[in-house]
């Protein structure tokens, strides 16, 4: 993965099989821009700075900051997965142990994922009562974590 970061912008490339993908945030007034790009040829920074330039029209807009329940429109997760964490850490919850059980095969960056959802934008609930519990829920369906709710689920029900 190659990663190029700005004030404004947050982009990397990614390899999925045979496919490079070009990954690109745009941070605007109210919100960032998001799209995954798929590449022909090669990667380089000229066409990283194209995409850049037309991100506005062919990427789609998602508002910032990230608030519970916001619909998945492909930006989300970064948001959602840190909220997820800010959730564990408050009620004494070992996310990586939660993790592993609803994915033993996957792998996620922590630190990664907060300073993404900090540079977009995320709001964090004051306190994680039933009605924010409730909300960080619907946004794990959102984003297709079901196998994390089913397993939150379980962990909270027996606390």
């Amino acid at each position: 993965m190659r990663e190029y970061r700005g004030k404004d912008f947050w982009a990397w490339t990614w390899k999925t099989g045979e496919r490079k993908l070009w990954v690109l945030y745009k941070k605007v007034e109210g919100g960032v821009y998001h799209l995954v790009y798929e590449v022909i040829e090669t990667v380089d920074q000229e066409e990283l700075k194209e995409l850049l330039r037309k991100i506005d029209e062919i990427g789609v807009f998602s508002p910032r900051p990230y608030k519970l329940r916001q619909p998945c429109d492909g930006s989300i997760d970064y948001c959602v997965i840190a909220l997820f964490f800010d959730f564990c850490k408050r009620k004494r919850i070992n996310w990586k142990e939660l993790y592993r059980k609803a994915y033993p095969d996957d792998y996620i960056d922590e630190i990664f994922i907060k300073e993404m959802a900090e540079w977009q934008g995320v709001e964090y609930p004051k306190i994680w009562n039933e009605k924010a519990f409730d909300g960080l829920i619907e946004s794990l369906v959102e984003i297709n974590y079901h196998s994390l709710v089913d397993v939150l689920f379980k962990v909270t029900e027996e606390a």
